[in-house]
């Protein structure tokens, strides 16, 4: 039989959520003085450009990069979509897709898109009790884990506890390899449908552990750098 996975409490939510905050280097420290007087448009801005810089960890290493010769449209786009956010329970999923397809002839895919989204997500979520970022009403339940090898490795360890997700296990598998499998699929080049899949399997994690969202799953699968 395979071991009862863990079930968490608010409070050790809570608590993972301040760990990521509290990593070095995870919030500069000029975002730390600024962030009792900032303006919601401030972080915005400041939480794109901490995401971008996660999701072209490869594209970095091509310098003849469409995407990254057009970062200023693309992180133009997602700010725009963002400047005065219209998200639902109803019709955040919706958004995140069509946004995921767009851009392509900028060099966008629907890997990038998505981690450069949920990251954004995920760094804005730690000032979610800011009133300016309060005001805005984000569906934080519907929004999704980032994926990469690192979550992806994470996910792959704990299957062996639910035979139902077992059917993605080379899926995950690959992505946690950074392709390095015979399917040679990356989280940067994922399509939509396998996308939807790894979330499938983190949200089906998500109910049984007790965790709120996908995204807060990231928070608590997440590893420090200094460990």
């Amino acid at each position: 039989m395979p071991n009862c996975p863990e079930n968490f409490s608010e409070d050790t939510l809570s608590q993972k959520v301040n760990e990521f905050i509290d990593e070095p280097g995870m919030l500069n420290s000029e975002m730390r003085s600024l962030i009792r007087h900032s303006s919601y448009f401030y972080i915005l801005n400041y939480c794109i450009d901490k995401a971008w810089n996660d999701a072209i960890a490869y594209e970095k290493k091509n310098i003849n990069s469409s995407v990254l010769h057009h970062a200023t449209i693309i992180k133009k786009h997602l700010y725009d979509q963002l400047r005065e956010p219209q998200l639902s329970t109803k019709n955040y999923n919706y958004w995140h897709n069509t946004m995921c397809l767009s851009l392509e002839e900028f060099g966008m895919r629907y890997g990038i898109w998505q981690k450069l989204i949920n990251m954004t997500f995920k760094y804005l979520y730690c000032f979610k009790n800011i009133p300016d970022i309060n005001a805005k009403q984000f569906p934080w339940k519907k929004m999704h884990c980032p994926i990469d090898s690192i979550i992806a490795e994470k996910i792959l360890k704990q299957m062996d506890n639910y035979s139902k997700c077992q059917k993605h296990t080379n899926l995950i598998k690959s992505i946690s390899l950074s392709g390095q499998h015979s399917s040679g699929i990356t989280w940067n080049g994922i399509t939509r449908n396998q996308y939807i899949k790894v979330q499938s399997v983190i949200a089906y994690m998500c109910r049984k552990k007790n965790i709120p969202s996908n995204l807060l799953y990231d928070f608590v699968y997440w590893e420090s750098r200094s460990k």
